[in-house]
């Protein structure tokens, strides 16, 4: 037993280290309470007093709560009101293409499985809807989406001079994708100048001739949503993970025959950037071996 320590050393002075205590199970008591011989149960030293452990237990439920509550609501919102994404963004602005302007398409038809052109024409409408953006049919082309690329997205136009190329739309074979997946769509981007944002000015969507899906927008799978998920890459939407939305990707089924919630809401803000004042310039410098050649009117 640790004797108690002699009332001559007063309060000032200092106490002798107590010798080791063979009856305490976690060791010796702390040279402060040999000294005030305050109790005779030692404490084991690496755990916190009680109340620190009640305290401790208490934020940690606090915080296990919240955490569990915000997933909760996280969850009911991308179920209620959909999920969506956006490609870019500048100064925490979706990038976009000018609402005020129509956007300009041409396509190859040259490898289209039949019956796909009905189904473009109507997944470009649902586009439109959703978005309020205005696409222009600008005729029949027979560029490869390499060609485009290659011209630096540039025609020569009526005049002479160069410009911009529409948006391309085509089918290509197995061959021409390799490792990609079986369909890919995306825009050019014209950085801003001066109070002038970026934005959206040209693009493709180039879908593999070779896929064996059904026809409309009916089925899992079909030709329709799989046009609506492309033109909601060229347009500025993102993947997401809700397999609620035409922007998921398209790894299992059941996948969605028209656009989602989530999908409607991001084409809206897509659609309501605001508009840009003037029009852009012309691609400065050319940067391709020659302007691809104007597309032939729509039949």
């Amino acid at each position: 037993m640790i004797p108690r320590p002699d009332r001559s050393f007063g309060a000032s002075s200092s106490l002798p280290p107590p010798p080791p205590d063979a009856t305490a199970p976690w060791g010796r008591f702390s040279a402060h309470r040999a000294a005030t011989g305050r109790g005779s149960v030692p404490r084991r030293p690496d755990l916190p007093p009680r109340r620190s452990r009640l305290v401790i237990a208490f934020f940690t439920s606090l915080v296990l709560l919240v955490v569990a509550t915000v997933s909760f609501f996280v969850v009911r919102e991308i179920r209620d009101h959909g999920e969506y994404a956006f490609l870019d963004r500048q100064d925490g602005v979706p990038l976009a293409w000018d609402p005020c302007t129509p956007i300009r398409y041409v396509v190859n038809e040259a490898l289209a499985p039949e019956g796909t052109g009905e189904d473009l024409s109507e997944a470009i409408a649902r586009l439109e809807e959703a978005s309020g953006l205005d696409f222009v049919d600008a005729g029949r082309v027979d560029w490869t989406v390499e060609e485009y690329l290659g011209s630096g997205a540039a025609i020569r136009a009526a005049d002479g001079g160069v410009t911009w190329a529409p948006v391309l739309i085509g089918w290509e074979d197995s061959a021409s994708f390799r490792d990609e997946p079986n369909a890919y769509g995306g825009a050019n981007v014209l950085p801003g100048t001066g109070a002038w944002r970026d934005r959206y000015v040209g693009g493709f969507v180039v879908m593999n001739a070779d896929q064996s899906l059904p026809a409309g927008f009916d089925s899992d799978g079909s030709w329709g949503p799989a046009f609506q998920h492309e033109l909601g890459h060229l347009v500025g939407l993102d993947h997401v993970e809700s397999r609620r939305e035409v922007m998921a990707p398209a790894h299992f089924p059941p996948w969605p025959t028209d656009y989602g919630e989530g999908d409607r809401r991001g084409l809206a803000r897509l659609g309501r950037i605001a508009c840009h004042e003037g029009t852009p310039p012309p691609p400065v410098p050319f940067a391709g071996e020659a302007p691809l050649s104007d597309p032939v009117p729509v039949r």
